[in-house]
């Protein structure tokens, strides 16, 4: 299984590969620190943007929508919480990663037709 980064013209799916790099190099820092518990959330939400959203832009973007928004809220609620633990760098992370996340869900409607 490989992880192929699409063009920049492809914005939505540009967007999520962002997050989950994002969602990589926050698992990375979280074990440089021996935080055991964050680093395993941040990695499931890494293979959660994969699964749920990745994967889904290219057969049934209908389905990646709802699940864009979902993971940018939960991504949100981390953002939060890391702020209330004096921790800067991981409030940053979480709230760029959410912030790809609902650029990407944006980015999948569709225009409605008369």
């Amino acid at each position: 299984m490989s992880i192929t980064l699409p063009s920049t013209s492809n914005r939505p799916a540009f967007a999520v590969v962002v997050s989950m790099a994002i969602c990589t190099l926050n698992l990375v820092l979280l074990a440089v620190v021996a935080s055991i518990g964050f680093g395993l959330i941040a990695a499931g939400m890494g293979a959660a943007t994969y699964w749920l959203v990745y994967r889904k832009l290219a057969t049934d973007p209908a389905a990646a929508r709802p699940w864009a928004i979902g993971l940018a809220i939960v991504h949100a609620f981390f953002a939060i919480v890391s702020i209330a633990l004096r921790n800067p760098l991981f409030f940053l992370l979480d709230a760029a990663a959410s912030g790809c996340l609902v650029y990407a869900f944006f980015q999948l409607r569709k225009p409605v037709t008369a």
